[in-house]
């Protein structure tokens, strides 16, 4: 999948628990694609929590996304005197401090098992459009039985701009500036809306599946279906679209059965009579084939056709009327399910 991640030399799934990701925050604080916010500003106040996170989520999505983080505190320590203050807006300019982050949880609003849910649904709706590209990762401590932090991974979005939905001030555009969320200005979200009349389809996902091998004496004849994922990712409505689809493996026999074109050189699959409204999710299916020899010099057979299937990688890139999208690299994910698809179709076909 492409990474489409603010930092993409940032993998959530790296850090064990949340005291792994907070020495990360140590290193880093906050700067323009990271933001905390700390339990004790909105545990009794659900509207004050709603309207930080619409201006915090509009200026991510307008910008180049980030991480907004809860379940984090900041404590700022003036270097001089070694005064504690408790918002940055009681700093002063002519002074130097440091700042430090520490985990306070995040169970105020809802119980643990309810609070990634209704953060979902809070970051979706708080700005208009509501946002597509982002999703909620929960991230417990060392001690479970501790409270988690949430984080809230908001990607640049291709439906920008987002204005502010429940913001005190309303209908506010907002963009990342350093580590600040200020009011975007107008040549920014012009330039924004400009790239809006493209129509961005992305592949979200795929699988290969196996839906039969047959029997023709000589050789065996394998049928393989890529299943891709595709979503529509704009407002705007796919009403001519593609996925071109080639082959970059060194030695590969499958041929597209669809299509009188190679795969080598790239074949363009689709439903030409088929439109992608705005958001919507479609699944294409590529049928490819292969042919194996019935009696392969050297291996068993089960052992030749996950070899045919092991070999084949391909690079599929989504194309609208006027977008050329993310190309994608297509392979086998190793997780032994086609392995077994082979082995029980093969004991299928003869009679074990």
């Amino acid at each position: 999948m492409p990474d489409r991640k603010p930092d993409p030399s940032f993998n959530i799934t790296d850090f064990e628990d949340a005291e792994s990701l907070l020495d990360y925050i140590q290193t880093i604080g906050e700067n323009v694609h990271w933001e905390y916010k700390a339990r004790g500003e909105y545990s009794k106040n659900a509207n004050a929590l709603k309207a930080k996170v619409s201006r915090e989520v509009s200026a991510f999505a307008n910008t180049e996304g980030g991480y907004l983080v809860f379940g984090v505190s900041e404590t700022l320590t003036d270097r001089e005197n070694g005064q504690v203050i408790k918002s940055r807006s009681e700093m002063k300019p002519d002074r130097s401090y440091d700042y430090t982050y520490n985990i306070d949880g995040w169970d105020s609003l809802k119980t643990m098992d309810a609070m990634e849910s209704y953060l979902n649904g809070i970051v979706s709706k708080s700005v208009m459009p509501n946002l597509i590209q982002f999703k909620v990762v929960r991230v417990n401590r060392r001690d479970k039985a501790q409270d988690p932090i949430f984080v809230a991974i908001i990607e640049k979005s291709d439906t920008a701009p987002h204005q502010t939905n429940y913001d005190d001030k309303h209908f506010v555009y907002y963009w990342r500036q350093g580590d600040k969320s200020e009011q975007a200005p107008h040549y920014h979200l012009e330039n924004l809306r400009n790239r809006v009349t493209r129509t961005v389809l992305r592949i979200e996902g795929w699988q290969f599946v196996i839906p039969k091998i047959e029997d023709h004496t000589a050789n065996y004849y394998v049928e393989m279906t890529l299943q891709l994922f595709i979503r529509n990712v704009t407002f705007q409505i796919a009403t001519h679209w593609g996925i071109h689809v080639k082959n970059i493996s060194e030695h590969s026999n499958w041929k597209p059965i669809d299509s009188d074109g190679s795969l080598e050189s790239g074949i363009v699959v689709g439903n030409p009579n088929a439109v992608i409204l705005p958001t919507q999710l479609l699944t294409v299916n590529v049928r490819l084939k292969s042919k194996v020899p019935t009696h392969p010099i050297r291996g068993s057979l089960n052992s030749m056709l996950e070899a045919r299937v092991a070999e084949l990688t391909l690079l599929a890139r989504p194309i609208s009327q006027n977008n050329v999208g993310e190309e994608v690299e297509l392979r086998n994910m190793g997780d032994g399910r086609l392995e077994q698809e082979i082995h029980d179709k093969l004991c299928r076909l003869h009679g074990r």
